[in-house]
């Protein structure tokens, strides 16, 4: 992406965040997505998430141990797979606590009571609805049956409708919003991350679903030109996201919000080196007759 289109998107809003931004597209591409942007629509939501990507291949790192220690440019081998399952990432960036959290003395009772809930959810899930409702598998959503997708959305059971609606009134009190609680129940990506300064969020505030990672506070106020020029250590793996197919169809979506996201960036892009481009228009100079002025 062009200099100046990165320049008119962070026109709106603060540098720390547009930083934060870049630092999720170079996140992105170096998990090996081959399509990336900012400021995406979410598939089946009206909610925009500040970058998505697409990989058609597994992601570089796989093990539990280069995954935590890993970094952005480091040399890590691509495993052999015969089949590699397409997969789709967004990535929120926060930049405060404030944009995250609503900080009050409620915080850690709201905490407590959502992992109670999502307990209760994951229960339902487990033993009643896939033992009752079979027809709501998506199957050959995943390769392998454990990891295929459910549409629990679709059940019949009332327990689960009125635990997720308690559960999105909670997070509408931490959060002010339900996008987390939304995206982790209807996948609208295999998966999910979050993108802050290190130490702005404990590992337990992490949405359920959600994975974490965090970025040096250094890199929020001296943003490199380009995307390629950021450091190795630029941003680390803390909370390990939830691996959770999503629908084929949502991919698509999702991809194709992605080519229109990166498309509107492009011709911003364009429109900014013409209008750098063109030549300044020709003053007009006022000749005086020096008759005029001698009356």
């Amino acid at each position: 992406m062009a200099h100046g289109a990165w320049r008119r998107i962070a026109f709106m809003e603060t540098r720390e965040h547009h930083a934060l931004k870049r630092l999720a597209i170079a996140f992105l591409l170096r998990q090996g997505c081959r399509a990336a942007a900012v400021e995406v629509r979410c598939p089946k939501s009206k909610y925009r998430v500040d970058a998505a990507g697409y990989l058609d291949a597994p992601p570089l790192t796989t093990r539990q141990e280069d995954r935590s220690a890993g970094t952005l440019f480091q040399d890590v081998r691509r495993p052999r797979r015969l089949r590699p399952e397409p997969q789709t990432v967004i990535i929120e960036c926060k930049q405060a606590r404030s944009d995250f959290l609503r900080d009050s003395a409620a915080t850690e009772r709201l905490l407590r009571i959502r992992d109670r809930l999502n307990e209760r959810l994951a229960f339902l899930e487990r033993n009643v609805i896939r033992q009752r409702e079979p027809h709501l598998r998506r199957s050959g959503s995943a390769l392998f049956p454990e990891l295929e997708a459910w549409d629990f959305a679709g059940t019949s059971l009332r327990a689960y409708h009125s635990t997720l609606e308690r559960l999105q009134r909670i997070e509408e009190r931490l959060h002010g919003e339900t996008k987390f609680c939304t995206a982790a129940r209807h996948r609208l990506a295999d998966r999910m991350y979050l993108l802050t300064p290190k130490g702005l969020l404990k590992p337990r505030e992490t949405p359920p679903g959600w994975g974490l990672i965090e970025c040096p506070r250094r890199l929020l106020s001296s943003t490199p030109v380009r995307v390629g020029d950021l450091p190795g250590d630029a941003v680390r793996l803390v909370v390990e996201p939830a691996v959770r197919p999503c629908a084929p169809e949502q991919r698509v979506r999702l991809l194709r919000n992605i080519a229109v996201a990166a498309t509107a960036a492009a011709m911003r892009a364009q429109a900014s080196v013409q209008a750098q481009q063109a030549p300044a228009p020709a003053r007009i100079l006022k000749v005086h007759d020096a008759r005029t002025n001698s009356m």
